[in-house]
């Protein structure tokens, strides 16, 4: 066998080993002005075959793949659902379904954050209501004191300037109900 240009001959290393066969492939380079010839030893050509076949295997489980995840995603359109579309049509309405699932998603959060604040308001006045109890508990206490202290007095019992302080700090700092220290 002479060799091709550009390709040496091959030669058995050792008379016992048989040469292997060799397949003639015509071929055709575009960067080339012509065409020839290219030897491949049959194993190499098998080899080449094995790996596009593979190749195209794995390409088709590749676009069943993508089928099957354009039919899920149908099926997870409501406005989709057992019909047929293109993928063009599933995409887009996928991109409608998914703003309009973000607009509920805000729109509830919204309401959460105004109920939480309405919440927030009731829980509030239920303190301060808490606080005028005490206040007015405090006060009538005062009140008694003053009484017990002077029993003969007829007239009101008079709340001193300390005990209006007292009382004042006992008004909310901030819209906290919490009595000065």
């Amino acid at each position: 066998m002479s060799a091709i240009s550009g390709y040496p001959q091959v030669r058995p290393v050792d008379a016992r080993i048989q040469p292997q066969r060799f397949i003639l492939v015509w071929l055709t380079e575009s960067n080339l002005n012509g065409k020839f010839f290219k030897c491949f030893s049959y194993s190499s050509l098998l080899h080449t075959l094995f790996r596009r076949d593979h190749h195209n295997q794995l390409e088709r489980k590749r676009r069943a793949s993508i089928k099957t995840s354009y039919n899920d995603l149908r099926e997870a359109i409501p406005s989709l659902r057992g019909s047929k579309a293109s993928r063009a049509v599933i995409l887009q309405r996928a991109v409608e379904y998914i703003e309009e699932l973000h607009k509920s998603n805000r729109d509830h959060t919204h309401c959460v954050e105004t109920l939480r604040r309405q919440n927030d308001s009731l829980d509030s006045r239920v303190n301060f209501r808490g606080y005028e109890d005490h206040m007015i508990t405090y006060a009538y206490n005062i009140v008694l004191i003053r009484a017990t202290e002077t029993p003969q007095l007829k007239s009101p019992v008079l709340i001193t300037n300390s005990d209006l302080n007292r009382l004042i700090d006992l008004l909310p700092i901030n819209n906290q109900f919490i009595p000065k220290q």
